[in-house]
């Protein structure tokens, strides 16, 4: 997202071991773990993606 600084992992399903394997596979840090339950989604975890995407795991183990 455009307006979004730091890509955020969003835990939906009360479950936050989930949404802290995302956060790691990642290299989203921790702290932008944020947890905002909605059963309806049907969903474990959204991610969204920030203007940091350059530097999480997968873009810089590519360059690797």
């Amino acid at each position: 997202s455009r307006d979004v600084e730091k890509t955020l992992v969003i835990e939906r399903s009360g479950d936050k071991n989930k949404a802290k394997k995302v956060a790691v596979t990642l290299g989203v840090n921790e702290k932008n773990i944020i947890q905002q339950m909605n059963n309806s989604l049907y969903l474990d975890v959204t991610v969204v993606i920030g203007k940091d995407f350059n530097e999480l795991k997968p873009f810089t183990e590519k360059r690797k």
